[in-house]
């Protein structure tokens, strides 16, 4: 049970590290608003603050086809 809790730990640091420096270099990259304060959320926060960062990047990305629908709708 010991080696299966070391893999899991593992596994955490792995995905947590990539996860969070992937943010880090997509943040920099999008230059997106609040790329600061998504930079030090991700840092002090690595799994949960690049899940959080991918997940309001999906959804700003689809605001505008949004708009677009609803002026054909007007």
């Amino acid at each position: 049970m010991n080696n299966l809790s070391e893999i899991l730990v593992a596994i955490y640091l792995i995905l947590g590290a990539f996860l969070s420096v992937w943010a880090i270099v997509d943040c920099i990259k999008t230059k997106r608003e609040y790329s600061t304060l998504w930079i030090l959320v991700v840092f002090f926060f690595p799994l949960i603050g690049a899940f959080a960062y991918f997940i309001t990047k999906s959804r700003a990305k689809f605001k505008p086809f949004k708009n677009n629908i609803q002026s054909y709708r007007k």
